[in-house]
């Protein structure tokens, strides 16, 4: 387990600064979980049977990374190349009713692991001595692929765990163990996803968008009846929800791909029950206002009609209508996109004035005029935009109508 930091080896470092302080110091959950699985981990989470701040400060002496301290959670995090290190005491909790955030107490390592959501999550490094922490059988889970909770109130003291076994299934190709799916029926049938924050739900369904396999994980929150509870009677749409694109926001995108189905009344419920960003509504609503407007655009589909209905659309949305309607739609959709889209005029106002016009609304008009003519193909150069520029200045010279 070799992470280069600054060109030093962490491990030896953490060892180096143990002996020092004779604190004792444990690499835990997911970078244990993905280094037997072999999966590269940028995230970090190393526990002290001490003080966890005071120990990241030391730390960071060695590594030279940016660190911010939480004094409230009594946390540290340390920022050094691609690496993401978080520093926290051992601790020990409890949840004074379901879903409720924990009450933290210091602890052991031993209560801190057996605090953690699943065995597969529970191994430790013990830095000093060189060897992992396995109280729960999680190396032997991690082979058998499988996600397998040990406390059967797991998911009523926090739901949220619902979500990540999903995630984690989906992620690894795990398979939930039996007990652990009855134990997640009983919560979600028992209402306890209810209990959570709107804010937490609706976290928890980005990080599923954030993942490589979101319709696998979607799949099987359908299939435990999640989705009547958090999203009513909206209707879910997986199909491509795991393509990417090569601009924009992917969570943006995936987020259409996912609410692709909507209508205005399923637009009110997510505005009305969860505090999204505004990018979100709005693009929610430029996708049902296009999707409405796509028969039209079978039935005309003229280079001018085309530029108006999309011009103000964000590019997620035409992603998202492009990978999910059919080929007409798709060929119209990349005419604008590799086409018309990149249409700019040459000319301006000042060759409106050196023509010999004076300013006024009529410069727009011109100007307008001769960008339609480009987006219709009847120009194509400069040159050719200025000679139709000229014409149409000696017509309203003229009085004549442009």
């Amino acid at each position: 387990m070799k992470v280069y930091i600054s060109n030093m080896e962490l491990i030896s470092i953490l060892k180096e600064i143990c002996r020092k302080t004779n604190i004792k110091c444990y690499i835990v959950g997911g970078f244990i979980r993905d280094f037997f699985l072999g999966v590269k981990n940028y995230d970090i989470d190393i526990t002290i049977e001490g003080n966890g701040i005071e120990f990241a400060k030391i730390l960071n002496k060695y590594i030279n990374g940016t660190l911010k301290v939480y004094d409230k959670f009594k946390t540290a995090s340390i920022t050094a190349e691609n690496y993401i290190i978080d520093i926290a005491s051992a601790r020990c909790e409890y949840y004074k009713y379901p879903a409720a955030l924990p009450v933290v107490k210091f602890s052991d390592i031993k209560e801190d692991i057996a605090r953690r959501d699943f065995t597969i999550n529970m191994l430790a490094y013990d830095v000093l001595n060189d060897a992992i922490i396995d109280y729960y059988n999680g190396l032997k889970d991690l082979q058998n692929k499988v996600i397998r909770v040990i406390n059967d109130k797991s998911f009523i003291d926090d739901p949220t765990r619902i979500f990540r076994a999903l995630r984690y299934s989906g992620r690894y190709g795990f398979k939930i163990d039996d007990k652990t799916d009855i134990l997640i029926k009983k919560a979600v049938n028992g209402g306890f996803i209810k209990k959570l924050s709107n804010d937490r739900i609706i976290n928890e369904i980005f990080l599923f968008l954030k993942e490589n396999k979101t319709d696998l994980i979607i799949e099987s929150m359908i299939s435990y009846g999640i989705q009547k509870e958090i999203f009513d009677n909206i209707k879910l749409n997986i199909k491509k929800i795991n393509s990417t694109i090569n601009n924009g926001d992917i969570i943006l995108y995936r987020f259409l791909l996912l609410f692709y189905n909507i209508d205005d009344k399923g637009i009110e419920y997510l505005l009305n029950r969860y505090n999204l960003r505004r990018k979100y509504i709005e693009a929610l609503k430029e996708l049902l206002l296009t999707k409405n407007n796509l028969c039209f655009l079978k039935d005309n589909c003229d280079n001018i009609y085309i530029y108006n209905t999309f011009k103000n659309i964000k590019y997620e949305v035409l992603m998202a209508i492009n990978i999910s309607e059919d080929v007409t739609i798709k060929k119209i959709i990349n005419h604008y996109i590799n086409h018309l889209s990149h249409i700019k005029l040459t000319v301006n106002g000042n060759d409106i004035r050196n023509a010999g016009l004076n300013p006024g609304p009529v410069y727009s008009i011109i100007l307008q005029k001769i960008f339609n003519a480009k987006v219709q193909g009847k120009i194509k150069n400069h040159d050719e935009e200025l000679n139709l520029l000229k014409l149409y200045v000696n017509k309203v010279k003229k009085g004549e109508l442009i």
